[in-house]
């Protein structure tokens, strides 16, 4: 049976429970008076599973001191398994478990290791940081753009009507769209955003058009219709060998051009005489003499 001798020299093959306290080794000795010598590491084991054995102080210093290096990251690989190793490494190499000790073996140890909660929980909040840190200027970035965008409109519809009192008050207007943008919530000034994308999509359409050929702009309106498309009138389609006139070189007078077309009366008996292409086609090479 186990006695008082026996637990203290299986307690000294391990590092952290070495020179056990009397308050701590009394009880174990009465706990395991009836069991088998052979038996005292796997008592010992479920002992500091349990909290019955007390971790040497210098042992848990040493690791502490590891753990808490201000200038390598030993920080990273904190964990019970961690510790385990290095101690097991330690005794392997007949050496005392000092932090000196434990530097000396993490070469060896730290292929071995893997990193622990403390790392993960780094990883995560310096994720949600820059997370965090990217939706901060981008919601800064938006405000300033929809700013700008109101600064622009109010001052392009104040010189419209002629209110110049009013243009004069912009800085007062401008520093109350401020507080009304800073006082939005994100899902409301992602809202704004959408109004802000949708907006300027409409001036980039409408410039693409302001000179294009007068079939684009047709086309760009039955795109816009709330209507479903209709198919075109057989009158507009040229029939197979269908032969159109030759363009003349003006009309009334005017050169073929966008401006022309949107004023003709008689559009349609033009398409169904010259054809669309012809048209176009002078159109075309008038915008490339500058004449629109």
């Amino acid at each position: 049976m186990a006695n008082e001798a026996q637990i203290k020299k299986e307690l000294a093959k391990y590092p952290q429970w070495r020179d056990q306290p009397t308050a701590f080794l009394n009880p174990l000795v009465a706990l395991w008076a009836d069991v088998p010598a052979a038996n005292l590491p796997e008592k010992i084991a479920q002992a500091a599973y349990r909290s019955l054995v007390f971790e040497n102080a210098e042992y848990r210093e040493a690791f502490q001191s590891l753990w808490n290096d201000p200038v390598c990251e030993y920080w990273e690989y904190e964990s019970d398994s961690s510790e385990h190793l290095l101690t097991q490494e330690c005794v392997k190499q007949g050496l005392t478990v000092t932090t000196e000790n434990l530097e000396k073996v993490w070469p060896t140890v730290m292929p071995k290791l893997s990193r622990g909660r403390k790392y993960d929980i780094a990883e995560e909040n310096a994720r949600k940081a820059a997370a965090e840190q990217r939706a901060h200027e981008a919601r800064k970035k938006l405000r300033e753009l929809l700013l700008e965008d109101f600064v622009e409109s109010f001052e392009t519809a104040r010189r419209r009507d002629g209110d110049i009192q009013q243009l004069r008050n912009i800085g007062r207007a401008k520093e109350r769209e401020e507080a009304r943008l800073a006082s939005l919530t994100a899902e409301q000034l992602l809202a704004e955003s959408q109004k802000l994308t949708t907006k300027f999509a409409q001036q980039t359409e409408a410039k693409r058009l302001q000179n294009a050929p007068l079939s684009w702009v047709q086309q760009a309106v039955r795109n816009q219709s709330p209507n479903p498309p209709q198919a075109p009138r057989q009158a507009y389609r040229p029939a197979p060998g269908q032969q159109f006139k030759p363009l003349p070189p003006d009309y009334n007078g005017k050169p073929w051009t966008v401006k022309t077309l949107e004023r003709a009366p008689d559009l349609r008996r033009l398409l169904r005489q010259f054809g669309p292409d012809q048209i176009n086609e002078a159109v075309a090479l008038n915008k490339s003499k500058g004449v629109v």
